[in-house]
């Protein structure tokens, strides 16, 4: 199966509260490890503050959101998601960083040669974020972040449903439904 990037992040739209709380509030934010993040929580009252984040929340609720750092020159390693099936995510601040999406091609049709290159090569899939935007992002597919000089902050959720209730298709269907 060959997948796009719309398979593993969708543009919701742009934030306004999300992003003011983050700029007025940087240098107070305490934070703590978290399923191998650095993370700060937020005030759950932004969720009503936020068009995106209202609306997805009337269908799916929101457990919790906050904001993780990385930190210069380090990456967080090939992963699927332990407890997310879905997230929403958005790039506050960043100089470099790459988020890549990687998969295996499913092609029983290739050579030997193709089958070979298969088993040792991913496809990859990059998603380049527009900051300050809010992204669906599908935490079941294998991802990698990269990021490079200075600190790099997003911010993030989780859905009071796990993987095994909610998944990422079931969120876009019904957002794009509204």
């Amino acid at each position: 199966m060959e997948l796009t990037v719309r398979d593993c992040a969708t543009k919701l739209g742009k934030s306004t509260s999300v992003v003011e709380y983050f700029h007025e509030n940087k240098e107070n934010f305490d934070f703590l490890y978290y399923y191998n993040f650095l993370l700060t929580r937020l005030p759950q009252s932004l969720i009503q503050e936020e068009d995106v984040l209202r609306k997805i929340n009337d269908k799916f609720t929101i457990k919790n959101i906050g904001i993780s750092k990385f930190y210069p020159y380090i990456n967080h390693t090939w992963h699927t998601d332990t407890r997310r099936g879905v997230t929403i995510n958005m790039l506050l601040q960043h100089t470099r960083s790459n988020v890549m999406f990687r998969y295996q091609s499913g092609n029983k049709e290739l050579n030997f040669e193709e089958n070979f290159n298969n088993k040792m090569n991913y496809n990859l899939i990059e998603v380049n974020y527009e900051p300050n935007n809010f992204y669906l992002y599908n935490t079941q597919i294998e991802h990698e972040v990269f990021n490079f000089e200075n600190e790099r902050y997003i911010f993030t959720m989780e859905f009071e449903q796990d993987k095994t209730e909610l998944n990422y298709y079931d969120v876009l269907r019904y957002y794009e439904s509204l």
